[in-house]
């Protein structure tokens, strides 16, 4: 139950600056306990799944014609081209492809994250 109320609060917060030891703190655990349990229930470390819901939230943002730069504030980048190497290896395209796709789909979200 109490990872279950992080990944919410992971979920309703991707962009914040989340560190483990805050995640095991807001859960009653150890890191230690708090990385078994929660890679037990999600098949994800929790920064791992920090930085998927980043990602996802960013592509969501770029197919809507978002900035790019904005877009990497706003999921937690302070630089665009960590932000962007980041969305690359994590979804395999660059920032403008995700704005590319939007554009070509007019302005609709991408199906693949069900928003």
């Amino acid at each position: 139950a109490a990872i279950a109320g992080l990944v919410q609060a992971l979920m309703d917060a991707p962009g914040r600056p989340w560190s483990i030891d805050e995640m095991a703190r807001q859960v009653h655990l150890s890191r230690a306990a708090l990385f078994r349990q929660f890679q037990a229930a999600c098949g994800l470390s929790p920064l791992q799944f920090v930085v998927l819901l980043r990602m996802q939230a960013a592509a969501r943002r770029l197919a809507r014609g978002e900035a790019i730069g904005r877009v990497a504030h706003a999921v937690g980048y302070e630089s665009v081209p960590a932000f962007s190497r980041a969305l690359k290896r994590v979804l395999g395209r660059q920032p403008g492809a995700w704005q590319r796709q939007g554009a070509a789909a007019g302005g609709h979200e991408d199906e693949t994250f069900g928003h």
